[in-house]
């Protein structure tokens, strides 16, 4: 077996790139071109698009939603290569249901681990979900002790529904929410408050209450 052979059947582990980089001699250049083709024609046949109809049916649904058409909601995706397309599913059906828009930041793609991604609320688009709705009375925070760095321990949030006869109430602790990310590091404070704001949020107007 030589080593294009062998090469080729470790696609399924390794990217075209990682192959290409891999050779001890460079590739003649009339023959890159089929090389990538045959890895490419294996990584298809080893993963078929089987969601096809179901992504196509929720990009129509979801550029609908957002007033554009369905190749620019298209084009918008392809900008996001390393997300699954059944991470990609979840964010055009969030789209469709609760009517938030990516563009605006009100559901994004995270990288919440190295390959692992899902289709996240952000505060824009809780805010949104829960101004919106008729029902919405209100909104209170409390804090609780600060630390050495004068960032509170915790933080409360209650929401006010007309429908209801008790507020729900969270409480998120700084020591348990935190990352490392630059947005915690330069304001942690405002971190801590819009995380206990998106989870009492997500608790009082969840999307399954949606119609």
């Amino acid at each position: 077996m030589n080593k294009r052979t062998a090469l080729l059947k470790e696609v399924a582990c390794k990217n075209p790139v990682e192959i290409m980089e891999s050779l001890d001699r460079p590739i003649a250049t009339s023959n890159t071109h089929d090389f990538i083709e045959s890895i490419q024609s294996i990584t298809e046949m080893k993963t078929p698009n089987l969601n096809a109809p179901m992504l196509e049916y929720q990009i129509s649904k979801a550029a609908n939603v957002l007033e554009i058409n369905s190749q620019q909601l298209i084009a918008w995706l392809d900008l996001y290569p390393a997300v699954p397309q059944s991470i990609k599913l979840s964010l055009l059906h969030i789209i469709a249901r609760a009517q938030l828009d990516p563009f605006l930041e009100e559901v994004v793609f995270s990288q919440y681990e190295p390959n692992h991604w899902e289709a996240v609320i952000t505060v824009n688009g809780w805010s949104n979900l829960v101004n919106r709705s008729p029902v919405f009375s209100g909104v209170t925070f409390m804090q609780g002790p600060e630390d050495e760095q004068s960032i509170p321990i915790w933080i409360e949030c209650s929401i006010y529904r007309a429908d209801r006869a008790l507020p729900t109430t969270v409480r998120e602790y700084f020591s348990e929410v935190k990352t490392k990310t630059e947005a915690w590091q330069r304001m942690p404070r405002r971190m801590l408050r819009h995380k206990v704001f998106s989870q009492c949020a997500r608790l009082a107007f969840g999307l399954h209450q949606l119609g």
